[in-house]
């Protein structure tokens, strides 16, 4: 059974990153999404380029913060966790780590206001959607059941208002954390439940690769897996959903998985499915 849940200081957080243009698959940037946050709190958040250069410049040292909300249980819990970010150098504190948790200090009123306004105006919705979500895990439930027995943890969806891109997921204690964007008028549910499959099957691929980081293509090796495993997975179990997943992911996307997977690598990848 998941655990849907909504978390304010998460949400918080990815309001500000969504701010900071990120040179990797991590950017959340979204300039669209900003305007209308803008007009909705009749503010903007203030980040300096230079702010944002440092994350840039020192990101994997730093990425740890996107998964902080999804342990942490509130604000001074996350910005605890921030301030005592493992590894991190004086010249970290001073230029990112101090000034980003004074801006989600900031921002905590002004965007907890809103957040719990409109969170609470959509109650009948976020329960449409949650049904809608369960039916489509019941048509992939030998998949989950697997991936989370084996694991021995419990599957928590954390939906979002502010993740604009991608998904995150992490394992924390007994559980795996998947945190998804809140099906709006830009990503459908359809799309959401692709997302979470794309995130689970990480706690399963991700292993093939020793050390995982951004700026020596490991992360893109560890993507193109997660896309393969997942087409082959819908066409093992759901021929309908692996139609409209090649559709979502685009053909383009995946003949570039094909190119940038070897045969060894490939073979690994369909032999998990048996």
């Amino acid at each position: 059974m998941i655990e849907y849940t909504f978390n304010m200081h998460a949400d918080l957080l990815y309001y500000l990153l969504v701010h900071m243009k990120v040179e990797n698959a991590s950017d959340t940037f979204d300039e669209d999404y900003i305007t209308k946050m803008k007009q909705l709190l009749n503010a903007s958040p203030c980040i300096s380029d230079k702010m944002i250069q440092y994350y840039n410049a020192n990101f994997e040292r730093l990425a740890m913060i996107n998964f902080f909300p999804l342990m942490a249980g509130d604000i001074a819990e996350l910005t605890g966790m921030i301030r005592m970010l493992y590894g991190m150098s004086d010249e970290d504190k001073a230029e990112f780590i101090n000034p980003f948790c004074a801006l989600i200090e900031e921002w905590e009123k002004p965007y907890s206001c809103y957040w719990k306004m409109y969170n609470d105006s959509i109650k009948d919705e976020k329960s449409k959607i949650i049904n809608l979500l369960n039916c489509m895990v019941m048509d992939f439930s030998l998949f989950f059941d697997d991936i989370f027995g084996r694991l021995n943890v419990k599957l928590n969806v954390v939906f979002s208002h502010s993740l604009r891109k991608n998904g995150r997921a992490t394992k924390y204690g007994d559980k795996y954390i998947v945190m998804l964007t809140f099906p709006d008028e830009t990503h459908t549910t359809e799309e959401i439940f692709f997302q979470l499959i794309h995130e689970c099957t990480h706690a399963i691929t991700d292993p093939l690769i020793q050390g995982i980081r951004m700026d020596d293509g490991t992360h893109d090796i560890a993507e193109y897996q997660v896309i393969l495993f997942d087409l082959w997975l819908m066409e093992k179990l759901n021929h309908i959903y692996a139609e409209k997943y090649t559709q979502w992911i685009s053909k383009e996307v995946l003949d570039e998985c094909y190119r940038n997977l070897s045969e060894e690598q490939i073979i690994v990848l369909k032999n998990m499915l048996n």
